[in-house]
């Protein structure tokens, strides 16, 4: 083996008191415990640990959140040697967690403004499309959007004519999951209901930033 490993995997090991996450310095995890089940005997000599369900049950909430938001694992963590020390048994307690920094919103930021529309913080991840944020995200449009107003209509679907101008009158209270919030529009050659994710070149300023942040969502959430 090795020299510098020091625990084999199966091992039960807890994080010594006082570290902090490495992507977010302001959570505390020492005495969070769980076994050994990879080992990195590169130097220097890193552990995968994953968590047991006393850890798990009392993490913090924000750190979870926090994890989902950017696509990291919450039930396991890659620590080196001076981080962790065996675990001799007994309750698991974790340090007190100190202050968390959520940091604010940034109305420059494309997913921070779509956190706004449904109330959330920076630390909270963006919410799926479902029917009931639809609805939600169709009420914020409904109280911030100012009608009529002039756009294009593009339809992919179209084997001619796939982008023609409108004039968005309103929109639909149903809203549909696959086609997402409707809208009313005025058409060339009449008037007609469209997926407002196919509303594009909005000329005001301040209704293209609302109408391209609900795609942005619908697009990627979906």
């Amino acid at each position: 083996m090795n020299p510098k490993q020091y625990y084999r995997t199966g091992d039960i090991v807890q994080v010594r008191s006082g570290i902090k996450d490495a992507d977010f310095p302001d959570i505390t995890i020492g005495g969070w415990v769980g076994e050994i089940t990879e080992v990195d005997d590169q130097s220097p000599v890193t552990y995968m640990i994953t968590w047991n369900q006393e850890t798990l049950r009392l993490m913090h909430p924000v750190f979870k959140r926090r994890c989902e938001r950017d696509g990291l694992d919450i039930d396991k963590m890659c620590l080196d040697h001076d981080s962790i020390e065996p675990f001799k048994g007994g309750p698991v307690k974790l340090d007190q967690q100190e202050k968390i920094k959520t940091a604010p919103l940034s109305m420059k930021n494309e997913d921070d403004r779509i956190r706004s529309v449904f109330g959330l913080t920076s630390d909270d991840p963006i919410p799926s499309v479902n029917s009931e944020t639809l609805t939600a995200y169709c009420n914020y449009l409904e109280k911030n959007l100012v009608f009529p107003f002039d756009a294009t209509w593009t339809n992919e679907a179209l084997t001619r004519d796939r982008s023609q101008p409108v004039k968005v009158i309103g929109l639909e209270e149903v809203e549909d999951e696959f086609y997402g919030i409707l809208c009313n529009v005025k058409l060339p050659r009449g008037t007609g209901e469209v997926p407002l994710v196919e509303i594009q070149k909005v000329k005001d300023k301040m209704k293209k930033q609302l109408v391209e942040d609900y795609s942005y969502w619908f697009t990627n959430y979906c």
